[in-house]
């Protein structure tokens, strides 16, 4: 499988709540094939032209779209799609709830039209991402577009939710809630709150994900499962096992081995 695969940071305070604007290129030697897409801890905004097919096994539940917005994923998905090129904005799970028109919980696991999420304007900016082909002028239409949207929410964002969600993801999902709650100062309730408002998950759900994600990044470095089980302090190795299992529905040694198609470059 051949892909052309591409990205660039956002500037400015951009860059806290996206965590990059990417494309790539489909090599139309190679024909479709089907994508086991995984958890990552990304939100994916998609611009493409041609059928993109998910399916999510877990929920029992398949879309197909065009260009389209792929919430934060917690369980894994199937994708298929055909020979185009593909222009992605990143974001980041705690940034997400500064530029949707619609509650983050409403993303979770799925899949939405663009401008059910952002307005219709995106759909403009749509036509002038694929009306050009200079990648940095892309890049220009990105960071215009979403400095726009940003400034008109920045009142809203949340400095405290966003550093709770730090801190889980710098601990790799080993922080307990009670733990954070008295590290920032916040009851536990709050936390909860806060979470499901700006993420659509709840924090400790949220600590499970990173954990996971975590382990199956550390197992491309072909590292033995009871020392990726102890370093995430599981309980056991068949702890450990059972909850990626849950997650991505194959076994880590199996995911380490694996060919991870366009997920390549995150894993």
């Amino acid at each position: 499988m051949n892909w052309r695969y591409e990205e660039v940071k956002p500037k400015g305070k951009l860059s806290e709540v996206i965590e990059c604007y990417w494309w790539e290129d489909y090599c139309r030697k190679n024909p479709d094939r089907t994508h086991h897409i995984v958890p990552d801890n990304s939100i994916e905004l998609i611009f493409i032209r041609t059928p993109f097919h998910r399916v999510s096994p877990e929920f029992n539940r398949q879309w197909l779209v065009q260009s389209h917005l792929c919430g934060l994923k917690t369980r894994s998905q199937l994708c298929r799609v055909k020979d185009s090129p593909i222009i992605s904005v990143r974001f980041k799970p705690k940034g997400l709830y500064l530029f949707t028109k619609i509650p983050p919980v409403l993303t979770v696991d799925n899949c939405l039209e663009l401008n059910n999420c952002f307005g219709t304007s995106i759909l403009k900016l749509e036509e002038q991402l694929f009306e050009t082909k200079n990648q940095e002028r892309r890049i220009e239409l990105l960071n215009e577009f979403f400095e726009s949207l940003y400034l008109q929410n920045e009142h809203k964002r949340d400095l405290l939710f966003e550093a709770v969600a730090e801190e889980i993801e710098s601990k790799v999902g080993t922080a307990s809630i009670e733990e954070l709650s008295e590290k920032f100062g916040i009851s536990t309730k709050t936390i909860q709150r806060r979470f499901l408002e700006h993420m659509g998950i709840t924090p400790k759900k949220y600590s499970r994900l990173i954990r996971v994600i975590h382990c199956l990044r550390q197992s491309k470095r072909k590292k033995q499962l009871t020392q990726l089980a102890y370093e995430s302090e599981y309980f056991d190795q068949s702890h450990f096992v059972k909850d990626i299992k849950s997650i991505i529905r194959c076994t880590p040694s199996h995911f380490s081995k694996s060919d991870k198609g366009i997920q390549a470059p995150t894993f």
